[in-house]
């Protein structure tokens, strides 16, 4: 009996390293993901501090295969109106699986151009390597003159 359990705890020891996920990534310098809500514009909306609103994140393709953009969206603490507070200032640190540091990315405000009307104050990134099925890292947002990080992931 003695035997059995000690086999079994070593295989289940020696199956960890294979279960820590594809390993293709660094660890993000985030401690905590705050909670997210399915936002507005087809992305994901994840509160600002402070009550602040939600920055809504939005991967957005035009054709396979091309670089895509990008896009934050300014939502109310609700996420469900525009925010009516504006922001002078979007970055983000973006940890991709094909780096092993975090990506500084710059937006600017940038209204969508054609397609369906979008909802929030749009602010979009260049064009970029961001297709990827998982997305996490840190939003840096200035809102009437205050900072506030914003940690996100989402597959």
């Amino acid at each position: 009996m003695v035997n059995r359990m000690a086999a079994s705890l070593l295989l289940s020891l020696s199956i960890l390293p294979f279960m820590a996920g594809c390993g293709g990534s660094a660890n993000v310098k985030v401690t905590e993901v705050a909670k997210s809500k399915p936002g507005l514009n087809g992305g994901i909306a994840f509160p600002i501090p402070e009550n602040q609103g939600h920055a809504e994140l939005v991967v957005e393709r035009a054709k396979p295969g091309q670089p895509v953009v990008v896009a934050i969206y300014l939502l109310d603490e609700t996420a469900t109106k525009p925010n009516p507070k504006s922001a002078t200032s979007i970055k983000a640190n973006f940890l991709l699986p094909i780096d092993a540091e975090p990506q500084a990315v710059s937006f600017s405000a940038k209204p969508k151009t054609g397609g369906k009307p979008t909802v929030g104050q749009r602010f979009a990134s260049a064009p970029g390597p961001f297709d990827f099925d998982e997305l996490k890292g840190e939003i840096l947002i200035t809102i009437e003159g205050k900072d506030y990080t914003v940690p996100f992931a989402f597959r």
